[in-house]
């Protein structure tokens, strides 16, 4: 399992990425019958010579899987020739990630997913009352290649950026800032400090992670967001 380049062509798509990390872009050149699957309402635009179809890709209960992570119930799917683009909902980056089955797949924040190729399949995973404690919802969104090597885009809020953990050690991560993950790595949630902290402290519940392991983090956190506007809204 591998971060992929950020821009320019590789062997499984051709694409470049442009606008991060503030406001990123990502478009993708089709060859004639390439089809790339995209979250509903992820097009910014597209050729004419682009054809799009809507369905629920998996059948309705894989559908259902994903509106639990937050990701939507349909799925679009992209057929070349032509150039389509993508974009996200929040200000951010867009970074390319790649999955297989023998590298496994990985763990994403709510609505990260933006885009992939037709091999990727993106469902839910159960993290548990730790992670629903955590703010992240009782299902992350999981995304995988069922057969084949898979190429797939996901958005953060903010930048990105990757931390590479060495066996032993230990990163410890604000819980609205986690991004992404391997499928087999392991974490735990808990608060830092004492309960002093935990309640006045304004670092809430982080989310702790043992390497080996392999984690991306977002700059930004929409709770945070939320809070700082719904201050800033007159009282009644």
């Amino acid at each position: 399992m591998r971060i992929d380049t950020h821009m320019n062509s590789n062997k499984i798509l051709d694409y470049e990425i442009h606008g991060g990390p503030s406001f990123a872009t990502v478009e993708v050149n089709l060859a004639p019958g390439q089809q790339i699957i995209a979250e509903a309402g992820a097009m910014a635009y597209m050729d004419g010579t682009v054809e799009m179809k809507t369905s629920a890709k998996g059948g309705v209960l894989k559908g259902i899987a994903r509106k639990f992570t937050g990701e939507s119930f349909f799925i679009n799917t992209f057929t070349g020739p032509g150039k389509v683009a993508f974009t996200t909902g929040l200000p951010g980056d867009i970074i390319p990630l790649t999955t297989s089955p023998e590298q496994g797949g990985w763990i994403l924040s709510r609505d990260a997913f933006i885009a992939g190729t037709a091999n990727v399949t993106v469902s839910s995973k159960w993290g548990g009352l730790k992670s629903m404690i955590g703010g992240e919802g009782a299902f992350l969104t999981h995304v995988k290649a069922e057969e084949g090597e898979g190429l797939f885009f996901a958005g953060g809020y903010g930048a990105i950026k990757k931390h590479e953990i060495p066996p032993g050690k230990e990163l410890i991560v604000d819980n609205g800032l986690f991004f992404a993950t391997s499928e087999h790595t392991q974490f735990t949630i808990s608060k830092v400090g004492g309960l002093k902290s935990l309640f006045f402290g304004g670092e809430g519940l982080v989310m702790k992670f043992k390497g080996p392991a392999v984690v991306l983090t977002q700059s930004r956190a929409l709770p945070q967001l939320i809070s700082y506007i719904v201050e800033k809204l007159p009282k009644s």
